[in-house]
């Protein structure tokens, strides 16, 4: 592993007091997503410390640059238009339910800051507060981000691929059905291979607090459980159903299995139904499939 970590503190003193905790844990889960997922990290990742307004204009600008991306790919004047207004509309509610859930937030990759560079993680103290992180907890959501990153290194084009099926969808008139999705299939390998990880430092079945840790925050918790609440339940079922999709393929045909998914443009990313029923994907994909 020859990553090199760039630690930007914009978040003042309580980012100042993250630093080194968090440098030893990129530093121990970054060779194992390597591992485990068998894909390459960047030479040099950016990690920003940041507040949270300062994360949430972050994700707005992330936001707008993905359908730009989108729009660019579509090549018509309609196409930009669209893009505008769904990244209007987007940045509003993710404003919204970012803030509400920065407390469970503990870190997001975004697009690089500088053109040309590869996607950055973005951390906000305040959430590692409200949840009192430790090294072994940092250590444990690395795993997943770095995942992530990793995913972005072996395909580029991957953070605006679902801008992209958002905007075809609206142009088309093409039913919600058809849309290939990313974020179950991202979001599940991400969440196998911080699993993998933290099994290997920390024991089978590891979680975040130890017994005698000092638990959670207030917030942490009411945030938690109102996660559980209709809409917010939504985004907990995508991560569960991406992760057993995930080892659906990987029981199949291992990690070059998992990383065709993020080759090819997504031609061979899953439609809603083929998430939920992986054995229809791998119909199409898997080893004696008819697309293979």
């Amino acid at each position: 592993m020859n990553t090199t970590f760039e630690i930007c503190n914009d978040a003042g003193k309580p980012g100042g007091d993250l630093v080194d905790s968090i440098t030893v844990a990129l530093q121990a889960a970054a060779p194992l997503v390597e591992q485990f997922s068998q894909m390459p990290l960047p030479d040099r990742v950016t990690v920003r410390l940041l507040t949270v307004d300062a994360s949430l204009d972050v994700s707005a600008q992330h936001l707008n640059r993905g359908f730009a991306e989108a729009a660019e790919r579509v090549g018509t004047e309609r196409a930009h238009q669209m893009a505008a207004v769904l990244a209007e509309r987007g940045t509003r509610q993710y404003r919204q339910s970012e803030r509400l859930m920065n407390p469970l937030q503990l870190g997001k990759v975004v697009y690089g800051s500088e053109d040309g560079a590869p996607p950055e993680l973005v951390i906000t103290p305040a959430a590692h507060g409200a949840a009192r992180s430790t090294t072994r907890i940092q250590t444990m959501v690395f795993a997943h981000e770095l995942t992530h990153i990793a995913q972005c290194h072996k395909w580029p084009g991957m953070l605006a691929f679902n801008n992209l099926q958002q905007l075809e969808i609206t142009l088309t008139g093409r039913p919600r059905s058809e849309m290939r999705l990313i974020p179950p299939v991202s979001e599940g390998h991400a969440m196998v291979v911080f699993r993998q990880v933290a099994d290997e430092l920390f024991g089978a079945g590891a979680k975040f607090h130890e017994k005698g840790d000092r638990g959670p925050t207030l917030r942490y918790w009411a945030t938690a459980l109102l996660s559980l609440l209709p809409p917010l339940c939504l985004v907990r079922l995508m991560y569960n159903q991406g992760t057993k999709f995930i080892r659906a393929v990987m029981a199949a045909g291992g990690p070059p299995l998992v990383h065709s998914l993020f080759e090819d443009d997504g031609k061979r990313l899953p439609v809603g139904v083929e998430v939920a029923r992986p054995g229809l994907w791998l119909a199409r994909f898997g080893p004696d499939g008819g697309e293979a």
